[in-house]
Order: structure tokens, then sequence, then C-alpha cells
């Protein structure tokens, strides 16, 4: 169990789920996202589809300028 007050935290301990009784109570632990995502499926597609569109107006920039090489490391 994490304590907080405020945006500090007040206390970690370790709790028995059957009867709430305080285990163990830490100094420090590692606390790990449940996701790497912080968006959600939607937003995240949203910008998938966003970085395509601007990745084909770049290409299509680069090859109009005859800059092809720059274009090829896009690719």
């Amino acid at each position: 169990r994490i304590e907080m007050f405020g945006d500090t935290v007040d206390r970690i301990t370790t709790v028995d789920p059957l009867t709430g009784e305080t285990l163990h109570e830490h100094s420090e632990i590692l606390v790990f996202p449940a996701t790497h995502y912080v968006a959600g499926d939607e937003r995240m597609r949203r910008a998938v589809l966003g970085i395509e569109a601007e990745l084909q107006e770049r290409l299509a920039w680069f090859e109009a300028n005859g800059k092809l090489l720059e274009a090829q490391r896009l690719r």
C-alpha cells in the first residue's frame, strides 16, 4: 500500500489482503507502469495516422526538390 499526503509518499507498506494487517513497512520500492503507453488506443491510432500522413508529405517534398537521398532515408 502506498499512502500519500498530497504529492508526497507518506508511507509504503505490505498489507495482508484478508486482514488488512500491516506486514512490513518499506523505505523504498520499485513501481512499474501497467503499460508502456500513456495514451489510449484511439489516441495512439490517431497519432500514427498523423505521423504517416506527415511522412508522405515530407517524402513528396524531398522528391519534388530533387533530394532523393533524404527521401530514401525516410523510407
